[in-house]
């Protein structure tokens, strides 16, 4: 992924993407999130994927955004 779409719909898809590059039932503290990100987007936007994958409910996180994890919704 070169860039991040710009159609509602193809960015879902494209958040559908990234999510399947995380790991199930592993937590994940915020660097290491930007580094999946980084690998497969290198456009190196991680803290609106990171928002993004939040808002679409694939991924969650702590309060203070200390740890993320893969959810249900995928």
């Amino acid at each position: 992924m070169k860039q991040w779409p710009t159609r509602r719909k193809h960015q879902r898809a494209a958040a559908f993407y990234l999510i399947a590059k995380f790991e199930r039932g592993r937590r994940y503290n915020e660097s290491s999130v930007t580094e999946v990100l980084d690998r497969w987007a290198p456009f190196r936007d991680a803290a609106l994927l990171r928002r993004t994958l939040v808002e679409e409910g694939l991924i969650a996180r702590t309060p203070d955004g200390r740890e993320y994890w893969t959810t249900s919704g995928e």
